[in-house]
């Protein structure tokens, strides 16, 4: 906690908001927090970036340009439905293929990780997703793909991507310097 606040106090002139908790709240914090500051400001649109991502100088620049209206719009994800199809059309890109922004065909996912992600702000006004399950607290990106799809809205894939680092077929989202 020190850390952080330390790390705040240099950066005083921008407004950060921080919640501390007694336990590991994982995502379901920002929702929390989203939630809250909609409560203050208008938000059309919410951008979820995970502390342990580099991303480039335009990335939340190209991020908004991919922003849909009841959309989660993700980079990394997950089809599940049409695993079950005997037949797909594609076959769902591995971890390495969409850091790479490979199989371009995938368009949409049914289970997508929020880092990194542009979401529609409604989607923090859902009672749902206020209300995550202890049990779920831990899998917070399938329970916001859960609350988006029961909704009726859509999960879809962007190519906008952070910084990744490729050693072969290994796969890393780089940590930033200083975190552990």
């Amino acid at each position: 906690q020190k850390q952080i606040d330390d790390l705040i106090s240099i950066y005083s002139k921008n407004r950060i908001d921080v919640i501390h908790s007694d336990f590991n709240m994982y995502t379901f914090g920002c929702f929390i927090h989203i939630k809250k500051m909609m409560d203050i400001y208008p938000m059309d649109y919410s951008i979820l970036l995970r502390e342990d991502q580099v991303f480039t100088n335009d990335y939340i620049e190209k991020l908004w340009g991919e922003r849909t209206s009841q959309a989660f719009v993700a980079w990394q994800g997950k089809k599940m439905k049409s695993s079950f199809n005997k037949n797909p059309s594609y076959s769902m890109p591995s971890d390495a293929e969409l850091a790479r922004g490979q199989k371009t065909e995938v368009k949409t996912f049914d289970i997508a990780d929020p880092g990194g992600a542009i979401v529609d702000s409604n989607a923090f006004l859902m009672q749902a997703t206020q209300t995550i399950p202890q049990k779920y607290m831990k899998h917070q990106d399938i329970w916001l793909s859960h609350v988006i799809d029961a909704s009726g809205w859509e999960i879809k894939r962007t190519l906008v991507r952070p910084i990744i680092s490729f050693s072969d077929e290994h796969v890393e989202i780089r940590i930033q310097p200083g975190l552990e």
